[in-house]
């Protein structure tokens, strides 16, 4: 979801910044939460604040969703179409995503994407497992790794692709993606529009 089917990343540091400051009793910095990405919020806030983080937890979802249709209204442009694309070839959707279960539901009924995925893994407190949540929906569709095909922005979404035996678009429209690093880790493709993505799809994806 964050940075490739929406850019959510503002919006999930102000909820963070609204909620340690409540429950750290100070700013921090975007680079001070970022390098606790990785878990759940909830883990991010107990990295951060300790036995406040379920308190910080409820201000960060109080404020995600109170400003989502201010900051974060709309997906990328063209993500609609490519899912449109994706559906019309007969192909599944699944979303794989690190943030919780919570703040996702939010994110999908403000987009009004609740029904484009047929299967949903969320992140944990404790950390994710990509690679362990992609085989998971493997499995769940009946599908080999050489029939699927994983979209993701960040380093870790190369790594844990490669890992789970799929190939990788590595996705880079949206601002402050580290380009130049996916491009070091060898996507198989990676794409700076969603425009080049749908092309893509287009060519690549066989018809019912």
């Amino acid at each position: 979801m964050d940075g490739t089917i929406a850019d959510t990343q503002p919006l999930c540091l102000a909820a963070f910044q609204a909620a340690l400051l409540a429950t750290g009793g100070r700013e921090f910095t975007e680079d001070e939460i970022i390098a606790v990405y990785g878990p759940s919020e909830g883990g991010c806030l107990r990295a951060l604040v300790g036995d406040r983080a379920e308190e910080g937890l409820k201000i960060y979802l109080e404020y995600y969703q109170a400003h989502h249709q201010r900051i974060c209204p709309t997906p990328f442009p063209g993500m609609r179409q490519v899912f449109d694309l994706v559906e019309a070839r007969g192909a599944a959707l699944a979303l794989i995503t690190g943030k919780s279960a919570a703040s996702l539901a939010l994110d999908l009924a403000v987009f009004g994407l609740e029904k484009r995925f047929q299967i949903i893994k969320t992140g944990r407190p404790e950390g994710a497992d990509k690679p362990a949540d992609m085989r998971a929906v493997l499995a769940e569709l009946g599908l080999r790794p050489e029939e699927a095909v994983y979209v993701g922005d960040a380093p870790t979404d190369i790594t844990s692709a490669r890992a789970a035996g799929l190939s990788i678009l590595a996705a880079a429209w949206a601002p402050g993606t580290e380009t130049d690093r996916l491009r070091s880790l060898g996507p198989d493709r990676l794409f700076t529009a969603v425009e080049e993505l749908a092309g893509y799809l287009r060519e690549n994806l066989p018809r019912p």
